[in-house]
């Protein structure tokens, strides 16, 4: 009797951590001294470190999304100053004139077609047009006469909150794991303690290894049958997904095909009631 071989590359990222747990449990229950494993059975459970690692993956660091929306709303600050100050130029209200003479080249200069750059390109200018202000008290009151502050205001709270954000991914990055170095660690090991016992019963015939082999081939045989089970449905899936493509095609085919056939009939229909109405 040998140990059962299973493929497994096969095995999923998430499934691997209770295979690698429960051989280790199957060996432990054995006397792993007794069969001279003990030196393996250290090897595996050093791996189980290793999984602890191997987890659901994560699509993006836990800020981001907070970090895109407060992007958004910067640039609609941004929109709405840079429309208002337009608006305010086209209708040319007498007392808002000067006000609006000083502040629209600032407002062009730093803000108009903002939203066609890169996020870095953006990053920058935004900070120029806020220490801009911060330089010209002068295009702040011109701005606060036009009505315009709110947003300024909006524009320059909503940048702190997101450079502060930006602060803290740069601090706390999300964790990079290379899952498949992982995976295969395990997999290397595993199969090299299935070898190492495989051979220790052809060594050692005083020692009965046909019980530890014969659980561990129960084990192996149920994830055999998750691979097995795993490969049928991806099969199944396909087939159907292709089919479906098939038939859609085959579909429009036949609707060229009736359109090519009654096209000629048609226009001779329309010859024949434009000579009728003559």
């Amino acid at each position: 009797m040998k140990i059962k071989r299973i493929s497994l590359s096969k095995v999923l990222k998430l499934e691997l951590p209770e295979l690698l747990n429960d051989v280790i449990r199957v060996i432990e229950k054995h006397n792993p001294a007794h069969l001279y494993l003990e030196k393996s059975l250290n090897r595996l459970k050093e791996q189980q470190q290793l999984t602890k690692l191997l987890e659901v993956p994560r699509k993006a660091h836990p800020l981001t999304m907070e970090l895109q929306l407060l992007r958004e709303k910067e640039l609609q600050c941004v929109g709405a100053i840079v429309s208002h100050m337009e608006f305010i130029v086209r209708v040319d209200i007498d007392s808002m004139r000067d006000a609006a003479t000083l502040a629209k080249p600032v407002v062009q200069r730093f803000l108009k077609g903002l939203r066609k750059n890169n996020e870095s390109v953006i990053n920058q200018i935004i900070k120029q047009f806020l220490d801009h202000l911060n330089k010209y008290p002068e295009v702040v009151y011109a701005l606060s006469n036009l009505g315009l502050q709110p947003f300024v205001d909006e524009l320059r709270k909503v940048n702190d909150k997101k450079l502060k954000l930006m602060s803290m991914r740069i601090i706390n990055p999300k964790p990079r794991v290379n899952s498949r170095r992982i995976q295969k660690e395990v997999q290397n090991n595993l199969s090299i303690v299935f070898d190492s016992i495989d051979v220790l019963k052809g060594f050692e015939k005083k020692t009965n290894y046909d019980p530890l082999i014969n659980e561990l081939n129960q084990l192996l045989t149920r994830y055999a049958t998750i691979i097995h089970t795993r490969k049928t449905h991806n099969k199944k899936r396909a087939a159907k997904k292709s089919k479906k493509k098939t038939s859609s095609t085959s579909e429009e085919k036949i609707k060229k095909e009736t359109t090519l056939i009654l096209l000629p009939n048609l226009i001779e229909a329309l010859k024949l009631r434009n000579l009728g109405k003559t």
